[in-house]
Protein backbone atom coordinates (compact mmCIF):
# COMPACT_ATOMS: atom_id res chain seq x y z
CA UNK A 1 0.00 0.00 0.00
CA UNK A 2 1.37 3.43 -1.03
CA UNK A 3 0.39 6.55 0.92
CA UNK A 4 1.48 10.19 0.60
CA UNK A 5 3.51 11.70 3.40
CA UNK A 6 2.67 15.11 4.84
CA UNK A 7 5.26 16.53 2.44
CA UNK A 8 3.59 14.65 -0.41
CA UNK A 9 0.16 15.98 0.56
CA UNK A 10 1.62 19.49 0.63
CA UNK A 11 3.17 19.07 -2.84
CA UNK A 12 -0.07 17.71 -4.31
CA UNK A 13 -2.13 20.51 -2.70
CA UNK A 14 0.27 23.15 -4.05
CA UNK A 15 -0.03 21.66 -7.55
CA UNK A 16 -3.83 21.75 -7.42
CA UNK A 17 -3.84 25.35 -6.14
CA UNK A 18 -1.47 26.44 -8.90
CA UNK A 19 -3.64 24.78 -11.56
CA UNK A 20 -6.78 26.46 -10.14
CA UNK A 21 -5.04 29.84 -10.20
CA UNK A 22 -3.98 29.25 -13.80
CA UNK A 23 -7.58 28.40 -14.73
CA UNK A 24 -8.88 31.57 -13.08
CA UNK A 25 -6.15 33.75 -14.50
CA UNK A 26 -3.95 32.14 -17.15
CA UNK A 27 -0.28 32.81 -16.43
CA UNK A 28 2.62 30.91 -18.11
CA UNK A 29 4.80 31.15 -14.97
CA UNK A 30 2.11 29.55 -12.79
CA UNK A 31 1.61 26.80 -15.39
CA UNK A 32 5.34 26.06 -15.56
CA UNK A 33 5.55 25.86 -11.75
CA UNK A 34 2.56 23.49 -11.60
CA UNK A 35 4.05 21.35 -14.39
CA UNK A 36 7.45 21.11 -12.70
CA UNK A 37 5.87 20.24 -9.36
CA UNK A 38 3.71 17.55 -11.01
CA UNK A 39 6.76 16.14 -12.74
CA UNK A 40 8.68 15.93 -9.45
CA UNK A 41 5.79 14.09 -7.80
CA UNK A 42 5.48 11.66 -10.71
CA UNK A 43 9.25 11.14 -10.91
CA UNK A 44 9.52 10.42 -7.20
CA UNK A 45 6.67 7.92 -7.34
CA UNK A 46 7.98 6.14 -10.46
CA UNK A 47 11.59 5.93 -9.25
CA UNK A 48 10.53 4.69 -5.84
CA UNK A 49 8.27 2.04 -7.38
CA UNK A 50 11.23 0.70 -9.32
CA UNK A 51 13.43 0.71 -6.21
CA UNK A 52 10.74 -0.87 -4.06
CA UNK A 53 10.64 -3.98 -6.26
CA UNK A 54 13.57 -5.28 -4.28
CA UNK A 55 12.14 -7.06 -1.24
CA UNK A 56 13.28 -6.21 2.28
CA UNK A 57 15.22 -8.73 4.30
CA UNK A 58 14.95 -9.13 8.06
CA UNK A 59 17.47 -10.65 10.44
CA UNK A 60 16.97 -11.09 14.18
CA UNK A 61 18.91 -12.68 17.02
CA UNK A 62 16.17 -13.67 19.46
CA UNK A 63 13.96 -16.57 20.45
CA UNK A 64 14.09 -19.73 22.51
CA UNK A 65 12.79 -20.61 25.96
CA UNK A 66 12.37 -17.92 28.57
CA UNK A 67 10.54 -17.54 31.87
CA UNK A 68 7.34 -15.51 31.89
CA UNK A 69 8.95 -12.80 34.04
CA UNK A 70 12.01 -12.36 31.82
CA UNK A 71 12.28 -9.41 29.45
CA UNK A 72 14.71 -10.45 26.71
CA UNK A 73 16.07 -7.82 24.35
CA UNK A 74 15.68 -8.16 20.60
CA UNK A 75 17.91 -6.66 17.94
CA UNK A 76 16.09 -6.49 14.61
CA UNK A 77 17.74 -5.49 11.36
CA UNK A 78 15.75 -4.77 8.18
CA UNK A 79 17.58 -4.06 4.92
CA UNK A 80 15.97 -2.60 1.83
CA UNK A 81 15.64 0.61 -0.15
CA UNK A 82 14.02 3.41 1.84
CA UNK A 83 13.28 1.41 5.00
CA UNK A 84 11.99 4.00 7.43
CA UNK A 85 10.49 2.48 10.55
CA UNK A 86 8.49 -0.39 12.06
CA UNK A 87 4.75 0.04 12.43
CA UNK A 88 2.18 -1.77 14.62
CA UNK A 89 4.53 -4.22 16.38
CA UNK A 90 2.96 -6.95 18.57
CA UNK A 91 1.59 -5.70 21.89
CA UNK A 92 4.18 -7.73 23.82
CA UNK A 93 7.06 -6.09 21.92
CA UNK A 94 8.18 -2.73 23.31
CA UNK A 95 10.24 -0.68 20.86
CA UNK A 96 13.16 1.10 22.52
CA UNK A 97 14.80 2.73 19.49
CA UNK A 98 14.68 2.72 15.69
CA UNK A 99 17.53 3.97 13.56
CA UNK A 100 17.33 4.02 9.78
CA UNK A 101 20.39 4.84 7.67
CA UNK A 102 21.52 4.04 4.13
CA UNK A 103 18.89 1.38 3.44
CA UNK A 104 19.17 -0.34 6.80
CA UNK A 105 16.82 -0.11 9.77
CA UNK A 106 18.15 -1.17 13.18
CA UNK A 107 15.51 -1.77 15.85
CA UNK A 108 16.13 -2.38 19.55
CA UNK A 109 13.17 -3.79 21.46
CA UNK A 110 12.23 -5.60 24.66
CA UNK A 111 9.82 -8.51 24.88
CA UNK A 112 7.40 -8.36 27.83
CA UNK A 113 5.18 -11.41 28.10
CA UNK A 114 1.75 -11.09 29.77
CA UNK A 115 1.51 -14.85 30.31
CA UNK A 116 3.09 -18.16 29.32
CA UNK A 117 2.74 -19.86 25.95
CA UNK A 118 4.15 -19.42 22.45
CA UNK A 119 4.80 -15.91 21.19
CA UNK A 120 5.77 -15.63 17.53
CA UNK A 121 6.43 -13.02 14.87
CA UNK A 122 6.04 -14.23 11.31
CA UNK A 123 6.14 -10.84 9.61
CA UNK A 124 6.85 -7.21 10.41
CA UNK A 125 4.98 -4.21 9.08
CA UNK A 126 7.72 -1.94 7.67
CA UNK A 127 7.34 1.54 6.22
CA UNK A 128 9.51 2.48 3.23
CA UNK A 129 9.92 6.08 2.17
CA UNK A 130 10.48 7.47 -1.34
CA UNK A 131 13.57 9.32 -2.56
CA UNK A 132 12.05 12.79 -2.11
CA UNK A 133 10.06 11.65 0.95
CA UNK A 134 6.76 12.30 -0.75
CA UNK A 135 5.39 8.76 -0.47
CA UNK A 136 5.35 5.87 2.01
CA UNK A 137 4.85 2.22 1.29
CA UNK A 138 3.68 -0.36 3.82
CA UNK A 139 5.22 -3.76 3.35
CA UNK A 140 5.08 -7.03 5.26
CA UNK A 141 8.58 -8.38 5.73
CA UNK A 142 8.94 -12.10 6.58
CA UNK A 143 10.55 -12.59 9.98
CA UNK A 144 11.07 -15.60 12.22
CA UNK A 145 10.86 -14.98 15.99
CA UNK A 146 9.51 -17.58 18.39
CA UNK A 147 9.57 -17.58 22.17
CA UNK A 148 8.47 -20.53 24.27
CA UNK A 149 7.45 -18.75 27.47
CA UNK A 150 7.54 -21.12 30.43
CA UNK A 151 4.81 -20.85 33.09
CA UNK A 152 5.83 -19.44 36.44
CA UNK A 153 4.33 -22.42 38.26
CA UNK A 154 7.07 -24.56 36.69
CA UNK A 155 9.73 -22.54 38.53
CA UNK A 156 8.05 -23.05 41.89
CA UNK A 157 7.32 -26.69 41.09
CA UNK A 158 11.03 -27.30 40.48
CA UNK A 159 11.81 -25.49 43.73
CA UNK A 160 9.36 -27.70 45.62
CA UNK A 161 10.66 -30.91 44.06
CA UNK A 162 14.22 -29.88 44.84
CA UNK A 163 13.24 -29.53 48.51
CA UNK A 164 11.60 -32.94 48.50
CA UNK A 165 14.53 -34.53 46.72
CA UNK A 166 17.05 -33.06 49.11
CA UNK A 167 15.03 -33.68 52.23
CA UNK A 168 14.97 -37.46 52.30
CA UNK A 169 17.01 -38.65 49.33
CA UNK A 170 15.80 -41.05 46.64
CA UNK A 171 13.53 -43.01 48.97
CA UNK A 172 12.19 -40.10 51.00
CA UNK A 173 8.57 -41.06 50.45
CA UNK A 174 9.01 -44.50 51.98
CA UNK A 175 10.06 -42.98 55.29
CA UNK A 176 7.33 -42.59 57.87
CA UNK A 177 7.27 -39.05 59.22
CA UNK A 178 6.40 -38.78 62.89
CA UNK A 179 4.43 -35.89 64.32
CA UNK A 180 6.64 -33.36 66.11
CA UNK A 181 6.66 -33.49 69.89
CA UNK A 182 4.62 -30.90 71.72
CA UNK A 183 6.61 -28.10 73.28
CA UNK A 184 6.23 -24.58 74.51
CA UNK A 185 3.95 -22.95 77.03
CA UNK A 186 0.26 -23.77 77.26
CA UNK A 187 -1.80 -21.22 75.28
CA UNK A 188 -5.44 -22.34 75.16
CA UNK A 189 -7.83 -25.26 74.78
CA UNK A 190 -9.96 -25.42 71.64
CA UNK A 191 -12.31 -27.83 69.84
CA UNK A 192 -10.79 -30.84 68.13
CA UNK A 193 -10.52 -30.57 64.34
CA UNK A 194 -10.07 -33.70 62.21
CA UNK A 195 -6.37 -33.88 61.38
CA UNK A 196 -5.20 -32.71 64.82
CA UNK A 197 -2.74 -35.00 66.54
CA UNK A 198 -4.40 -37.33 69.08
CA UNK A 199 -1.46 -36.62 71.36
CA UNK A 200 -2.78 -33.06 71.77
CA UNK A 201 -6.17 -34.09 73.20
CA UNK A 202 -6.99 -32.57 76.57
CA UNK A 203 -8.83 -35.52 78.13
CA UNK A 204 -9.96 -33.68 81.26
CA UNK A 205 -11.48 -30.82 79.28
CA UNK A 206 -13.00 -33.33 76.85
CA UNK A 207 -14.71 -35.23 79.67
CA UNK A 208 -16.10 -32.03 81.17
CA UNK A 209 -17.48 -30.68 77.91
CA UNK A 210 -18.37 -34.08 76.44
CA UNK A 211 -16.54 -33.37 73.20
CA UNK A 212 -12.93 -33.68 72.13
CA UNK A 213 -10.76 -30.68 73.06
CA UNK A 214 -7.20 -29.91 72.00
CA UNK A 215 -4.41 -28.27 73.98
CA UNK A 216 -2.74 -25.45 72.03
CA UNK A 217 0.78 -24.44 73.00
CA UNK A 218 2.41 -21.05 72.58
CA UNK A 219 4.69 -22.05 69.73
CA UNK A 220 1.72 -23.49 67.80
CA UNK A 221 -0.41 -20.39 68.23
CA UNK A 222 2.35 -18.00 67.22
CA UNK A 223 4.17 -20.04 64.57
CA UNK A 224 1.48 -21.13 62.16
CA UNK A 225 -0.04 -19.98 58.92
CA UNK A 226 -3.44 -20.71 57.37
CA UNK A 227 -3.46 -20.83 53.57
CA UNK A 228 -6.93 -20.60 52.07
CA UNK A 229 -6.71 -21.46 48.38
CA UNK A 230 -8.90 -21.76 45.31
CA UNK A 231 -7.15 -22.55 42.01
CA UNK A 232 -10.28 -22.20 39.88
CA UNK A 233 -9.78 -19.59 37.17
CA UNK A 234 -11.25 -18.38 33.87
CA UNK A 235 -8.03 -19.03 31.90
CA UNK A 236 -4.90 -21.20 32.28
CA UNK A 237 -2.83 -18.02 32.63
CA UNK A 238 -4.72 -16.97 35.76
CA UNK A 239 -4.41 -20.51 37.13
CA UNK A 240 -0.64 -20.26 36.61
CA UNK A 241 -0.49 -17.21 38.89
CA UNK A 242 -2.66 -18.82 41.57
CA UNK A 243 -0.65 -22.06 41.49
CA UNK A 244 2.58 -20.05 41.75
CA UNK A 245 1.23 -18.21 44.78
CA UNK A 246 0.24 -21.48 46.46
CA UNK A 247 3.62 -23.14 45.87
CA UNK A 248 5.71 -20.10 46.80
CA UNK A 249 3.70 -19.49 50.00
CA UNK A 250 4.13 -23.13 50.99
CA UNK A 251 7.86 -23.04 50.28
CA UNK A 252 8.20 -19.83 52.28
CA UNK A 253 6.40 -21.34 55.27
CA UNK A 254 8.62 -24.42 54.99
CA UNK A 255 11.81 -22.37 55.09
CA UNK A 256 10.54 -20.23 57.93
CA UNK A 257 9.61 -23.39 59.84
CA UNK A 258 5.97 -22.37 60.16
CA UNK A 259 3.22 -24.90 60.73
CA UNK A 260 0.86 -24.77 57.78
CA UNK A 261 -2.86 -25.37 57.59
CA UNK A 262 -4.49 -25.62 54.15
CA UNK A 263 -8.14 -24.75 53.64
CA UNK A 264 -9.85 -25.34 50.30
CA UNK A 265 -12.22 -22.40 49.75
CA UNK A 266 -14.38 -24.44 47.39
CA UNK A 267 -15.49 -27.14 49.85
CA UNK A 268 -13.81 -26.10 53.12
CA UNK A 269 -11.66 -29.20 53.10
CA UNK A 270 -8.95 -28.79 55.75
CA UNK A 271 -5.53 -30.42 55.67
CA UNK A 272 -3.00 -30.17 58.49
CA UNK A 273 0.37 -31.60 57.46
CA UNK A 274 2.23 -33.62 60.05
CA UNK A 275 5.56 -32.29 58.74
CA UNK A 276 6.82 -29.41 56.57
CA UNK A 277 7.64 -31.87 53.78
CA UNK A 278 4.07 -33.15 53.77
CA UNK A 279 2.91 -29.55 53.24
CA UNK A 280 5.16 -29.32 50.16
CA UNK A 281 3.76 -32.63 48.85
CA UNK A 282 0.20 -31.38 49.34
CA UNK A 283 0.86 -28.15 47.41
CA UNK A 284 2.62 -30.02 44.57
CA UNK A 285 -0.22 -32.49 44.30
CA UNK A 286 -2.83 -29.71 44.09
CA UNK A 287 -0.90 -27.84 41.42
CA UNK A 288 -0.47 -30.97 39.28
CA UNK A 289 -4.18 -31.75 39.63
CA UNK A 290 -5.09 -28.20 38.59
CA UNK A 291 -3.70 -29.02 35.12
CA UNK A 292 -2.00 -25.65 34.86
CA UNK A 293 0.96 -27.67 33.68
CA UNK A 294 0.45 -31.13 32.23
CA UNK A 295 3.03 -33.70 33.29
CA UNK A 296 3.90 -34.44 29.65
CA UNK A 297 4.72 -30.77 29.05
CA UNK A 298 6.55 -30.61 32.36
CA UNK A 299 8.96 -33.30 31.19
CA UNK A 300 9.69 -31.33 28.02
CA UNK A 301 11.08 -28.47 30.11
CA UNK A 302 13.40 -30.58 32.25
CA UNK A 303 16.88 -31.68 31.28
CA UNK A 304 17.06 -35.44 30.47
CA UNK A 305 19.28 -36.43 33.46
CA UNK A 306 16.82 -34.74 35.84
CA UNK A 307 13.74 -36.13 34.13
CA UNK A 308 14.06 -39.62 35.57
CA UNK A 309 14.56 -38.30 39.08
CA UNK A 310 11.53 -36.01 38.93
CA UNK A 311 9.42 -38.74 37.34
CA UNK A 312 10.34 -40.99 40.26
CA UNK A 313 9.35 -38.33 42.78
CA UNK A 314 6.02 -37.55 41.11
CA UNK A 315 5.13 -41.25 40.82
CA UNK A 316 5.63 -41.68 44.57
CA UNK A 317 3.73 -38.63 45.76
CA UNK A 318 1.17 -39.89 48.27
CA UNK A 319 -2.47 -38.94 47.91
CA UNK A 320 -3.12 -36.57 50.80
CA UNK A 321 -6.50 -36.70 52.49
CA UNK A 322 -8.44 -33.62 53.55
CA UNK A 323 -11.20 -33.31 56.13
CA UNK A 324 -14.41 -31.44 55.48
CA UNK A 325 -15.74 -29.66 58.53
CA UNK A 326 -18.32 -26.92 59.18
CA UNK A 327 -17.04 -23.46 58.39
CA UNK A 328 -17.59 -22.16 61.93
CA UNK A 329 -15.32 -24.83 63.37
CA UNK A 330 -12.28 -23.80 61.35
CA UNK A 331 -9.60 -22.16 63.50
CA UNK A 332 -7.54 -19.66 61.51
CA UNK A 333 -3.93 -19.00 62.45
CA UNK A 334 -2.59 -15.55 63.29
CA UNK A 335 -1.14 -15.43 59.78
CA UNK A 336 -3.86 -16.05 57.22
CA UNK A 337 -3.42 -15.95 53.47
CA UNK A 338 -6.14 -16.39 50.86
CA UNK A 339 -5.24 -17.26 47.26
CA UNK A 340 -8.14 -16.68 44.91
CA UNK A 341 -9.22 -15.07 41.65
CA UNK A 342 -12.17 -13.48 43.56
CA UNK A 343 -14.52 -14.94 40.95
CA UNK A 344 -15.74 -18.03 42.81
CA UNK A 345 -17.30 -18.41 46.28
CA UNK A 346 -16.63 -14.75 46.99
CA UNK A 347 -19.07 -14.80 49.92
CA UNK A 348 -16.79 -17.21 51.81
CA UNK A 349 -13.83 -14.86 51.43
CA UNK A 350 -15.91 -11.91 52.56
CA UNK A 351 -17.16 -13.81 55.60
CA UNK A 352 -13.61 -14.88 56.52
CA UNK A 353 -12.35 -11.30 56.23
CA UNK A 354 -15.26 -10.13 58.39
CA UNK A 355 -14.47 -12.66 61.14
CA UNK A 356 -10.80 -11.72 61.18
CA UNK A 357 -11.69 -8.03 61.32
CA UNK A 358 -13.98 -8.61 64.31
CA UNK A 359 -11.09 -10.30 66.09
CA UNK A 360 -8.71 -7.43 65.38
CA UNK A 361 -6.93 -9.11 62.50
CA UNK A 362 -6.95 -8.88 58.72
CA UNK A 363 -6.89 -11.26 55.79
CA UNK A 364 -4.12 -11.07 53.19
CA UNK A 365 -5.55 -11.98 49.78
CA UNK A 366 -3.28 -12.84 46.86
CA UNK A 367 -5.09 -12.20 43.59
CA UNK A 368 -4.05 -12.57 39.94
CA UNK A 369 -3.15 -9.54 37.89
CA UNK A 370 -6.06 -8.66 35.58
CA UNK A 371 -7.88 -12.04 35.48
CA UNK A 372 -10.03 -10.81 32.58
CA UNK A 373 -6.98 -10.60 30.32
CA UNK A 374 -6.82 -13.20 27.52
CA UNK A 375 -10.56 -13.95 27.82
CA UNK A 376 -11.73 -14.10 24.21
CA UNK A 377 -15.32 -13.01 24.75
CA UNK A 378 -15.42 -9.27 25.49
CA UNK A 379 -18.76 -9.52 27.29
CA UNK A 380 -17.42 -12.29 29.54
CA UNK A 381 -14.20 -10.33 30.15
CA UNK A 382 -16.22 -7.29 31.24
CA UNK A 383 -18.34 -9.44 33.57
CA UNK A 384 -15.15 -10.84 35.15
CA UNK A 385 -13.79 -7.31 35.54
CA UNK A 386 -16.93 -6.11 37.35
CA UNK A 387 -17.01 -9.13 39.68
CA UNK A 388 -13.33 -8.79 40.49
CA UNK A 389 -13.64 -5.07 41.18
CA UNK A 390 -16.73 -5.41 43.42
CA UNK A 391 -15.33 -8.27 45.52
CA UNK A 392 -11.96 -6.51 45.85
CA UNK A 393 -13.70 -3.33 47.03
CA UNK A 394 -15.76 -5.24 49.61
CA UNK A 395 -12.70 -7.06 50.98
CA UNK A 396 -10.76 -3.80 51.32
CA UNK A 397 -13.62 -2.33 53.38
CA UNK A 398 -13.14 -5.30 55.74
CA UNK A 399 -9.46 -4.39 56.22
CA UNK A 400 -8.29 -7.17 53.91
CA UNK A 401 -4.99 -6.49 52.21
CA UNK A 402 -5.14 -7.21 48.47
CA UNK A 403 -1.81 -8.23 46.92
CA UNK A 404 -1.68 -8.58 43.16
CA UNK A 405 0.60 -11.43 42.17
CA UNK A 406 3.50 -10.44 39.93
CA UNK A 407 6.01 -12.75 38.29
CA UNK A 408 8.88 -10.54 39.42
CA UNK A 409 8.87 -12.45 42.71
CA UNK A 410 10.30 -15.56 41.09
CA UNK A 411 13.39 -14.43 39.24
CA UNK A 412 15.11 -12.84 42.23
CA UNK A 413 17.66 -15.08 43.96
CA UNK A 414 16.28 -17.82 46.15
CA UNK A 415 16.20 -15.98 49.47
CA UNK A 416 15.12 -12.75 47.83
CA UNK A 417 12.26 -14.49 46.07
CA UNK A 418 10.94 -16.00 49.25
CA UNK A 419 11.33 -12.76 51.13
CA UNK A 420 9.34 -10.94 48.46
CA UNK A 421 6.68 -13.65 48.46
CA UNK A 422 6.18 -13.19 52.17
CA UNK A 423 5.78 -9.42 52.16
CA UNK A 424 2.05 -10.10 52.31
CA UNK A 425 2.18 -11.95 55.64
Amino acid sequence: MILPTSRGVGAASSTIILLLLHCLKPDPAILIAATLLSALILLDLTASQLKWRGKCRCSVNAGGRVWVWEKPKLMLSVEGYGVFRLENPPSWLKIISQKGFNGKLSVEATATFPYSGRFTIRSLNVLRISMLKLFLRREDVPCSVEFQVLPEALYWLLEALAILRGGYGAEYLSVEVKAPALSGLYYETRDYVPGDSLRSIDWKASSRRRRLMIKVFEDESGGGVSILYDLRSPTPHVCDQLASALLSSTIASYRRRLKTQFINIQDWGVFKPLSPHEAIVFAVRNVLESRVLRVREFFEYVEPPTRREIEEIISKLPITQTYRIPYRVIQLENRSIAISSLLYDASKLVETASILKNHGGSLNVIVPLKPWRAVGDLEEAYRIYLTYRNVKSKLEKLNAKIIQWTSEIAYINDSGALKSAWRMV
